[in-house]
């Protein structure tokens, strides 16, 4: 649990089990929740809680409990959730279909209690059912996994197949965003620096070409020769995203999606510029 704003202030405490409302939410007991680089930023004071609050918005798990206008068929469902839990409901987002945009919303693991507890409650939107094929504790990945799909598949930076994929950072997210684009028909390579070797082994056996940091053009594939077409960086690593936006090629895609912890002193430190060129606001998650 996060006990107070500052840094580092995180306990294991025992709590009593959050009600169930009367109305629109389960209770599900937690299979598995994933510790996402946005929970160590929680943890270190950089991102945006409102403690006290469980962490954890990783989360798959069983339902066990209803409000009693739900339908009872739920119980004993394997689910993975959405991060959201509350959200304004008419802003432009919340009308178009995108209330994880909306700049009221409220998220699990951050707004209220997250995944890293026994149980948790949710409304009853936030549920996705897991087919046989999927296991239970592997359901913690949907919600990594959709946010690269969201990510590569954005209408203005979707990944096509015969694209040049470059991917920084063999995270889980880096893995995930890099198996997804080559399912795309991409041509993808991931970069690491020495002390991600091991997870660059793991991409290698996932049958992904990789490459160590610092990378330049000298070291991208033959064909390569102009840049990549695009370049996901996932390691919220500033020379990362110089390098990414070094290397791309002319009218290329960059998509971040690592998180460094102040993007508003980050950015200009990775680029080279001064502050006053960026304007940035936080928005509660």
């Amino acid at each position: 649990m996060k006990t107070r704003a500052d840094a580092s202030s995180v306990e294991l405490r025992d709590i009593e089990p959050q009600e169930l409302p009367g109305s629109g939410h389960v209770r599900v007991r937690v299979a598995a929740s994933g510790i996402c680089g946005t929970d160590l930023h929680i943890i270190d004071g950089s991102y945006n809680s409102f403690p006290p609050v469980v962490l954890g918005h990783e989360v798959a798990g069983t339902v066990i409990e209803v409000s009693g206008d739900v339908d009872p068929d739920w119980l004993g469902a394997r689910v993975a959730l959405e991060t959201f839990y509350s959200t304004c409901g008419s802003c432009r987002y919340c009308r178009s279909g995108r209330p994880n945009m909306c700049g009221d919303r409220l998220s699990i693991g951050s707004g209220v209690d997250g995944g890293f507890a026994e149980s948790l409650v949710v409304p009853l939107r936030n549920l996705h059912r897991l087919p046989s094929s999927v296991d239970t504790a592997s359901g913690a990945l949907c919600e990594p996994l959709a946010c690269v799909c969201q990510s590569l598949f954005d209408p203005f930076t979707s990944v096509r197949p015969g694209d040049r994929v470059l991917v920084s950072g063999p995270g889980a997210v880096g893995l995930l965003a890099a198996q997804v684009a080559r399912a795309a028909g991409a041509e993808v390579v991931v970069v690491g620096t020495d002390r991600d070797r091991a997870r660059l082994e793991l991409a290698e056996s996932l049958g992904l070409a990789t490459r160590l940091a610092p990378l330049d053009a000298s070291d991208l594939p033959a064909g390569w020769h102009a840049g990549p077409d695009v370049v996901i960086e996932c390691s919220g690593s500033g020379a990362a995203m110089r390098s990414g936006l070094e290397l791309i090629r002319k009218r290329g895609h960059f998509i971040q999606m690592g998180q460094t912890g102040d993007l508003f002193y980050a950015l200009p430190r990775a680029f080279a510029l001064p502050r006053s060129c960026l304007r940035y606001r936080a928005r509660p998650r």
